[in-house]
C-alpha cells in the first residue's frame, strides 16, 4: 500500500523539492526532501526509500554522479529523474522514468503511483 512508501525527492531547487513534497504528501506518501545532493548517500543509507526523485542538472554532484554512487554502493532504489534537460542523462538500470520539468501534478502522482 503506498501510504507507507517512503520517497526521497532531491533537487537543488527548493521550491521544485516542495512542490513535489506537497504532491505526494496529498497522495498519502512520506517525504523526505533535500536540496544538498551530497546528503544522498547518507539518506539512502539511514532509511528504507521505495523510490527517489532526482534532479539532474545540479551544482556540485549532478544527477549522474548520484546514480554512479548509488549502484556502486549496490543500491537498487528506483530512481525517477527530472530535469529540463534530459538528454544528458546516462543509461542505468536503476532510473524507471523522467519528468521533464516543468510537469504537472498529474505527471507526478501518475508515475509515483506506477513505481512506489
Amino acid at each position: 500500500m503506498h501510504e507507507a512508501s517512503h520517497i526521497l525527492v532531491v533537487d537543488d531547487d527548493e521550491g521544485t523539492c516542495k512542490l513535489v513534497e506537497r504532491i505526494l504528501l496529498k497522495q498519502g506518501y512520506r517525504v523526505t526532501t533535500t536540496t544538498n545532493p551530497l546528503e544522498v548517500e547518507r539518506l539512502v543509507l539511514t532509511q528504507d526509500f521505495k523510490l527517489i526523485i532526482l534532479g539532474l542538472i545540479m551544482p556540485v554532484l549532478d544527477g549522474n554522479a548520484i546514480l554512479q554512487r548509488l549502484a556502486a554502493r549496490g543500491d537498487k532504489t528506483l530512481v525517477i529523474v527530472m530535469s529540463g534537460n534530459l538528454p544528458r542523462l546516462l543509461p542505468t538500470t536503476q532510473v524507471v522514468a523522467t519528468l521533464s520539468k516543468p510537469f504537472q501534478v498529474a505527471q507526478v502522482t501518475g508515475l509515483v503511483k506506477q513505481f512506489a
